[in-house]
């Protein structure tokens, strides 16, 4: 609540002369009769500018204070007032700019971090505090190479000043701990897929602090991109027996065994996590996503209702219910679980392609079409909405369509005898009996037991003028045995 108050207050107080001219002016514009009720806006307008209008009455030190105070307690947009109130009486001073360019990068308002950052740098171009918290924005926005290339200025700088905290709390300008910088340069090279080098400042940010649970956590994650499952669960156990009430080892471990498709020791683990914090929603989700895995799907329904419960506001428990729902047939039920996972989310590939499915099976064409379209929108190279929009355009008689996403279908798949035998159909349907022949062979030499281009070339063995070349066909292929 004092969050809200304070960045309400913060917008009011920008904006509050305005405000007051505009509402002043379109009251006294019309004509009120009920003089009682003009004077009871007025008072209202006074009461809630008044405190905002009057918000950076403090002296600097007492901003400053209480920015790092909020900011410690990631309160970051109360961190935020308190600094530009710090820096409209001070503009000069850097440290406290640093220290709100820090707000801004926790709070998630990247490009204000970055132009106060450049500011910063430019006054003090060997901050290496302000060379680290630039290169964290630069991989925060996937702009690998410069937060590479920061990250390196901020590791030579602290050279010999491994432990350094922080800027503190009068605003004094500091560096960085040297763990916290090879943490930074380790998630760079993982962005990079450069899995050697991440691997090398993770494990040096280790030793330097090896009671960071965070490093360990990485590290294994790490280990698990390459493929070194010993590793990975040798440090995630050393974890668990280091910090037993902390979750993040439990669910490090349950996407371990999950990876390895171990589901029921995947379950075990995400459910330990659940009981050091009920309202884990990473458990949650992994453990709905095992229930369905093993097709338990009335105990999934039941897990994406309590996530839905306790997170009515994401997908994740709507795509949950809505995956179980399908999977035992009640498609219509599980669209409307589907429909409000891709409202919330619209930017999810398996929301969307799951709900072209359920209308595909539902028998709703023009649905399944939109909600496919939309899957290969947002992932291109995605194969079976390429292959299932092929169908359904064949379904639907427009051939042209249905050879073109067959092609495109197999451009990512290309020894796939279904995409072959669409691409068959949908030529002869078109009267391309020569580029149907072609593609019914090429599935039959892709795989001789593939019964559907059999039955039909048994219907093109009818015409009279084909007749030839199915014989041709068969011969060129070994039959299997029926």
């Amino acid at each position: 609540m004092i969050m809200h108050g304070i960045s309400l207050g913060a917008g009011i107080r920008k904006n509050g002369r305005a405000l007051c001219q505009k509402y002043t002016k379109i009251y006294t514009n019309i004509r009120i009769k009920n003089k009682t009720f003009l004077l009871i806006f007025m008072l209202c307008c006074s009461f809630i500018l008044a405190p905002a209008l009057g918000g950076c009455k403090k002296t600097k030190q007492e901003h400053m204070s209480s920015g790092s105070k909020y900011l410690e307690k990631k309160e970051y947009n109360a961190a935020i007032i308190e600094f530009k109130c710090a820096l409209d009486i001070d503009p000069n001073d850097y440290p406290v700019r640093l220290q709100l360019a820090e707000a801004y990068f926790h709070g998630e308002k990247l490009d204000n971090a970055e132009r106060e950052l450049k500011k910063v740098i430019e006054e003090d171009p060997i901050n290496s505090h302000a060379r680290f918290l630039i290169a964290s924005v630069s991989q925060a926005k996937g702009e690998l190479d410069n937060a590479l290339k920061e990250a390196k200025i901020a590791l030579e700088l602290n050279k010999g000043n491994e432990q350094v905290e922080s800027a503190n709390e009068q605003g004094e300008s500091a560096g960085v701990k040297r763990s916290q910088i090879d943490i930074l340069l380790g998630q760079i090279y993982v962005g990079m897929k450069e899995f050697q080098l991440a691997k090398s400042h993770l494990t040096n940010a280790l030793k330097l602090d090896p009671e960071n649970i965070d490093i360990s956590i990485y590290l294994g994650n790490l280990y698990m991109m390459m493929n070194d499952f010993v590793d990975a669960k040798k440090i995630f156990e050393i974890a668990k027996e280091k910090w037993p009430k902390d979750t993040r080892p439990c669910l490090a471990l349950g996407q371990y065994y999950y990876q390895l498709k171990d589901y029921p020791e995947a379950e075990n683990f995400y459910r330990q996590a659940l009981k050091m914090d009920s309202s884990s929603i990473e458990a949650m989700i992994a453990l709905g996503n095992i229930l369905n895995q093993q097709k338990r799907f009335d105990e999934a329904i039941k897990q994406g209702s309590a996530i839905i419960k306790k997170f009515p506001n994401i997908p994740f428990g709507y795509h949950t219910r809505g995956g179980a729902l399908f999977a035992k047939g009640q498609y219509n039920e599980a669209i409307v679980d589907l429909e409000k996972a891709v409202k919330i989310n619209p930017e999810n590939v398996n929301s969307n392609y799951l709900l072209g499915l359920a209308h595909h099976k539902a028998n709703h064409k023009d649905q399944s079409i939109s909600a496919l379209q939309r899957t290969i929108e947002l992932d291109p190279k995605h194969i079976g909405a390429h292959t299932l929009l092929a169908t359904l355009e064949l379904e639907l008689k427009r051939y042209v369509f249905a050879i073109t996403e067959a092609q495109k279908a197999l451009e990512l798949a290309p020894k796939n005898p279904y995409l072959y035998n669409i691409m068959g159909i949908a030529y002869i349907s078109n009267k391309q009996m020569d580029e149907g022949i072609d593609a019914f062979q090429t599935a039959l030499q892709l795989d001789p037991n593939f019964s559907m281009t059999y039955r039909n070339l048994a219907n093109l063995h009818q015409l009279p003028e084909r007749k030839d070349d199915v014989i041709k066909i068969y011969d060129s292929v070994d039959l299997p045995d029926f």
